[in-house]
């Protein structure tokens, strides 16, 4: 996997060990951040901030989906349960970062193969012949919220970087400081950086952070000084 600009110039590269590198998806959002699905066997090590994460499916085949930043460091990864011989084909994000997953299932086999999707049933497919899925799949795990603990510093000026700390914060696709849109830098899941956007005013403002589940407020208030 790696980035090329618009001139063709290496700008980085990453390696991803699994056991079926073929069957890979990628897409990017307007953050820049990579999304990544794939297939991996036994285990998959993957360097996420702060600490290295290790999947494991023994004996099996499981879908994994991850985030990666724009210089192509980790920042989350998880595998999907249940969700064994699945194959990505194509991967999508939306402008409020929804994930949408397209690819195949079934394989020759009398077993029953099947992909967790939203609410209570399941996609599944018999047979030997393979069957047509689109999902929309969050990348964060069951019971995961975005949560926003704090903001340092607390004063700053317009053009300023803020670091926000919290949890679930990889799945952020907007940040709004006093209402207006500001520029984000995703470092890992529990930090974030922001940008104090010009036209900011002078004096506590909100800031508030929007996600796939929804939008989650700074508990306190952020200080904007006067130039």
């Amino acid at each position: 996997m790696a980035l090329l600009d618009t001139a063709g110039t290496w700008r980085w590269a990453r390696r991803v060990d699994t056991s079926y590198p073929h069957e890979v998806a990628l897409a990017a959002d307007l953050a820049g951040r990579l999304h990544l699905a794939g297939i991996f066997q036994d285990s998959l090590a993957l360097a996420t901030e702060p600490v290295a994460t290790r999947l494991r499916a023994p004996d099996a085949r499981r879908l994994f989906v991850a985030q990666l930043g724009a210089t192509g460091h980790w920042l989350t990864a998880r595998d999907v349960k249940a969700a064994d011989y699945i194959s990505p084909l194509a991967w999508a994000v939306g402008a409020a970062g929804q994930q949408y997953l397209g690819g195949s299932l079934g394989r020759d086999a009398s077993q029953a193969d099947s992909l967790p999707a939203a609410g209570p049933t399941a996609l599944v497919a018999h047979g030997l012949f393979r069957t047509g899925y689109v999902t929309q799949l969050p990348l964060q795990g069951s019971g995961q919220q975005t949560v926003l603990r704090q903001a340092s510093p607390r004063w700053a000026a317009v053009g300023a970087w803020v670091m926000l700390q919290g949890t679930g914060l990889a799945s952020v696709s907007q940040v709004r400081v006093g209402g207006i849109t500001a520029e984000l830098q995703v470092i890992y899941d529990q930090r974030l950086r922001v940008q104090v956007p010009a036209g900011a005013k002078p004096g506590s403002v909100r800031l508030e952070v929007s996600t796939p589940q929804g939008h989650t407020q700074l508990p306190h208030q952020l200080r904007i000084r006067r130039p």
